[in-house]
């Protein structure tokens, strides 16, 4: 196991950022969304009258059970329905499993979202456990989103409001006691949510999301990166030169687009001081 890493204070810039290109997080076609839909056969699940935020809690928490996590295991094409169907063979997998089935699942039954990479300050020289990789979803009915993480089936809140990611990494180095920790309808208790706090906070340092959602994944592969001011942009993942093609932004505007509120603006820094 990776070993726990307290959460410091990180800062982003506050200004919007013209480079970030717009972002296809939803890009499956209706020939997929059809075949998915009859395969998961989710429909069952989920009540007639659903939000979306709670939708989305009812779909972590199927995509969680369809198998137990084995950090090494890997399908033999990274593609939801493939993983699917040999989860259902007895096989287990990895977050990044969890992660595509879950995106797949969300987006095919009405709730935006894409995949997010999470990686640790030192992502280019550990020599394994820099990443892992969750889930955000957009609610448009809040204006904002919301981070899932299927592996472990939690969810976030705080005074009754979902976080993301970044608003999760500001209020763990801030030791606030207002979030809950949420596995489905359930809280972590204290003593959990103290182990799970220190484990995912050395991953909520560089945050990555790819421009357009392909699975299987095509390269040459955009992804944005959203990194802490003064941050270097990486370029190895674990000693290996990344593949992707990083698209570098301070800017927590920019990474989460239609976001009406933050709970950390104040946590910021103007771009016009520096």
């Amino acid at each position: 196991m990776a070993m726990f890493q307290e959460c410091s204070k990180i800062e982003f810039m506050e200004d919007d950022d013209a480079r970030v290109p717009s972002c296809n997080y939803f890009s499956y076609e209706p020939i997929f969304i059809e075949n998915f839909r009859a395969f998961a056969n989710i429909e069952k699940l989920l009540p007639d009258i659903v939000g979306e935020y709670e939708k989305a809690i009812l779909i972590t928490n199927w995509v969680h059970n369809q198998w137990k996590h084995n950090g090494i295991n890997e399908p033999s094409v990274a593609e939801p329905i493939q993983i699917l169907k040999e989860a259902k063979l007895g096989k287990k997998f990895r977050c990044v499993e969890y992660s595509i089935l879950l995106h797949a699942a969300l987006n095919c039954y009405g709730v935006k979202s894409r995949i997010l990479y999470l990686r640790t300050r030192d992502v280019e020289t550990r020599p394994s456990g820099a990443g892992h990789v969750v889930v955000e979803c957009y609610l448009g009915s809040l204006g904002k989103w919301a981070l899932f993480d299927p592996q472990v089936n939690i969810h976030f809140e705080k005074k009754g409001m979902p976080l993301n990611a970044v608003e999760l990494q500001h209020e763990l180095s801030t030791s606030s006691e207002d979030v809950l920790m949420l596995v489905f309808n359930s809280r972590l208790n204290k003593r959990l949510k103290t182990r799970y706090s220190k484990w995912i906070c050395q991953y909520l340092y560089y945050f990555h999301t790819d421009q357009v959602a392909v699975y299987p994944p095509k390269y040459p592969r955009n992804q944005i990166v959203l990194m802490p001011v003064n941050a270097k942009v990486p370029t190895e993942f674990q000693g290996t030169p990344i593949r992707e093609k990083l698209i570098p932004t301070n800017s927590y505007r920019a990474f989460y687009p239609n976001q009406k509120t933050f709970s950390w603006e104040y946590h910021t820094v103007d771009s016009t001081s520096r």
